[in-house]
């Protein structure tokens, strides 16, 4: 197991210890530390939702400068449309959809979804509040800082 799996596991245990079913970090650093991937300049945003028992998922632009990579299978990799020369694209609305996409197929109804309250873009949580019925959220800001505070041993 990988160091970021590892990452990744400790804080799905966190997550099952607050009883959250998953977690949507969206700061670029937390995205880091959970995946290894550094976004390039200019890129427009990408977010990792994250759930005990599931494949984690980066959603991402199409037109990513430095695209993720997921070579051994521990990420699924999601593409939203972030520009297009053909017709106008809303990218927020594109990467709500697959972010409700994910959550539907988890089977999020009714229960507790993290979310870096600070930022976490506003319409992208009342997309997901009107898109899946009975969804709760709660800050995970502090989970997410709390364990990179403490530094493993290859740290």
């Amino acid at each position: 197991m990988s160091d970021l799996q590892s990452r990744r596991n400790q804080f799905c245990r966190s997550l099952v210890d607050h009883s959250i079913a998953c977690a949507i970090i969206t700061l670029p650093h937390d995205v880091t530390y959970l995946t290894g991937h550094l976004g390039g300049w200019g890129d427009s945003p990408s977010l990792l939702i994250v759930a005990p028992d599931q494949t984690p998922v980066i959603v991402t632009p199409d037109h990513a400068t430095r695209p993720f990579a997921s070579e051994d299978g521990s990420l699924q990799i999601r593409l939203y449309e972030s520009s297009c020369l053909q017709q106008p694209v809303e990218p927020h609305i594109s990467l709500a959809r697959q972010v409700a996409d994910v959550l539907r197929l988890w089977r999020t109804s009714g229960k507790t979804v993290g979310v870096e309250v600070t930022n976490t873009p506003h319409f992208l949580i009342e997309f997901l509040e009107l898109k899946i019925s009975d969804l709760e959220t709660y800050d995970v800001t502090d989970m997410v800082r709390q364990q990179r505070a403490i530094q493993t041993e290859l740290e």
